[in-house]
């Protein structure tokens, strides 16, 4: 398993994973039953309410994601 900067099993970025996950789930009222991070992708058990809320949920967590991976290997490449 690859632990770049820009892998999701990197720890700081596992443990942003889950915390933003975390608030998503909490913010648009949805259940995560499991979870499993792997290095560049996600697999998720979700109860959902409706199509809605579903698409702001994966919308937000996924920008969010994306951003706190993508700017820490940003700021590597410039140091």
């Amino acid at each position: 398993a690859t632990r770049g900067e820009t892998s999701f099993l990197a720890a700081k970025n596992k443990n942003a994973i889950q915390k933003i996950l975390a608030s998503a789930a909490k913010r648009f009222g949805t259940k995560i039953y499991r979870q499993a991070i792997a290095t560049n992708h996600l697999h998720l058990v979700l109860r959902i309410h409706d199509r809605k809320r579903y698409a702001a949920f994966i919308r937000a967590a996924t920008g969010q994601i994306a951003s706190h991976v993508m700017n820490r290997a940003s700021c590597l490449l410039y140091t």
